[in-house]
């Protein structure tokens, strides 16, 4: 919360006054009454220095109150002494003085009187020039509360000349303008002037506007240089930027992504395969032969023996080799081991249909 407030005096209407801070207090009512609710104080000391509130209780409206600050002024209690202090190797008697028991200073320390100085002349008022004005810039501690404007020679302003506080605005510019103004300023402390002279030409000097002209000049060509540069920076980025994507393009891998094995599998169409052949291909005799190959019904079975083919078993072996893999187990195995078996079991007999 705020402050904590506390009750000096009170009084009603029928329990008359009430200190609660005592009845021998520094504080008591003027005259007791709903008349008169002044409130003396006294004797003051520095901690009485604070903010007070009186109020009101009505009815039926309610609280009203008043608020006053109270500021005690109280005479410092001052003392000097010297000491002795070293500067530059050498010991300096110095004074001491030392206020205490009263307020604080005024805000900055220490009070001076106004400085002042005057603006606004530029060395160029010449005659029919409208709207001149001249500025007295003032500082001090308290601040300036007072600007009078004159003339050196004590006379009055001239016509033309009208007073703005601060400012002296000259509405058009004609002989009587050819004088020394003085702006005085005033504080607590002091007061403080500045004087101008005001120089009055016939016609505008241009050699004032010659050089704001150049200055000017020299600004744009300043500004026109910074805009150059500042282009050709950008477009030397913007080229080396390009080099260096081109030659990322270069040293990278290839744009081009080759497909996945599942799109070449949907996009390449398979052969069909070729069809096998039912039948075991027979070996074709040459034309030179002039003997003509037995046909699959003229080849010897199980029942002639081989010895009917002839002594020249050579063409028949040839065609032989040609016959499926299959039929081999079906031939008769004519050796030693087997020979048992051929006594033992019955005869088998294969017959010509299997052969097609």
């Amino acid at each position: 919360g705020g402050p904590r407030k506390t009750s000096l005096a009170v009084f009603h209407p029928a329990l008359g006054p009430s200190y609660p801070q005592g009845p021998l207090g520094r504080a008591r009512f003027l005259k007791p009454s709903l008349d008169e609710p002044s409130l003396v104080l006294g004797p003051l000391i520095p901690s009485d220095d604070d903010t007070y509130t009186c109020e009101f209780a009505t009815f039926p409206h309610g609280n009203e109150d008043g608020v006053t600050r109270l500021l005690v002024l109280a005479r410092p209690s001052v003392s000097a002494e010297s000491r002795e202090v070293r500067a530059g190797g050498a010991s300096t008697p110095v004074a001491v003085c030392t206020a205490a028991g009263a307020n604080a200073g005024a805000p900055g320390g220490r009070t001076y009187p106004p400085e002042v100085t005057i603006d606004g002349y530029d060395d160029n008022w010449y005659l029919s020039r409208s709207d001149a004005i001249l500025t007295c810039v003032a500082k001090g501690n308290p601040a300036p509360s007072q600007y009078s404007w004159s003339t050196s020679a004590g006379g009055p302003l001239p016509p033309a000349a009208e007073v703005r506080g601060p400012q002296l605005l000259v509405r058009s510019v004609d002989a009587s303008v050819n004088t020394t103004f003085v702006c005085r300023v005033s504080n607590r402390v002091g007061t403080s002037a500045a004087e101008q002279l005001i120089l009055v030409r016939a016609h505008p000097n241009t050699d004032g506007a010659g050089a704001t002209g150049g200055i000017i000049g020299g600004l744009i060509a300043a500004v026109v240089a910074v805009a150059v540069v500042a282009t050709g920076v950008l477009i030397c980025r913007q080229q080396q930027k390009d080099r260096t994507e081109r030659d990322d393009d270069l040293d990278g891998p290839p744009a081009y992504k080759p497909p996945t094995t599942c799109m070449k599998l949907e996009d390449v169409e398979l052969a069909p395969p070729a069809p096998e052949q039912l039948k075991t291909p027979y070996f074709e005799p040459s034309v030179a032969d002039s003997r003509a190959a037995p046909r699959y019904h003229e080849l010897p079975t199980l029942e002639e023996p081989e010895e009917e083919l002839g002594p020249e078993p050579g063409l028949a072996d040839a065609c032989l080799d040609q016959i499926n893999p299959i039929y081999d187990a079906l031939v008769l195995v004519d050796d030693e081991a087997s020979a048992p078996l051929r006594e033992r079991d019955p005869p088998f007999f294969m017959s010509r249909a299997m052969y097609v």
